[in-house]
């Protein structure tokens, strides 16, 4: 049984490809039994041009893809928290009332305690920021199913 999102796109691409003659090919849910009460699958049919005409039957595979579609939706996940991590490290250094901005003018203004003490906290920050973003890229090495 197909998504109820997804039945009305597909029952549309049959038809038009019983009415052109072209090949159809889609993704789309289907519900079941899964925890999260999906799978995903694709499918790839032409119209059987054996039948008689007009011919209502399509000859095709459908492959289940849910393993991909899952990695597609944690990869637009992880990248959406990188991006978000990002953003805030850019605001906390690049702007004018940034570490950055107060690196230098401490700098500037001979005030070597707080340049110091400016390195050592985007240091820090830098260091677990990366420790984030390798525990996040660890996540999406694997492009295959297995894990």
């Amino acid at each position: 049984q197909l998504h109820p999102e997804d039945r009305d796109r597909v029952r549309d691409g049959i038809a038009k490809t019983l009415e052109s003659g072209r090949a159809f090919m889609d993704e789309c849910r289907t519900l079941g039994a899964e925890p999260r009460g999906y799978r995903w699958i694709a499918i790839a049919a032409d119209v059987d041009t054996g039948a008689p005409a007009p011919s209502t039957r399509l000859l095709g595979i459908v492959h289940d893809i849910t393993d991909r579609k899952r990695s597609e939706e944690e990869h637009a996940r992880v990248v959406e928290e990188l991006s978000r991590a990002v953003h805030i490290s850019e605001m906390f250094v690049g702007t004018t009332l940034g570490m950055g901005r107060r690196i230098y003018d401490a700098q500037l203004l001979y005030k070597l305690e707080d340049m110091y003490t400016g390195i050592l906290v985007l240091g820090v920050l830098g260091y677990f920021l990366n420790r984030i973003i390798v525990r996040l890229e660890a996540r999406l090495a694997h492009w295959s199913s297995q894990r």
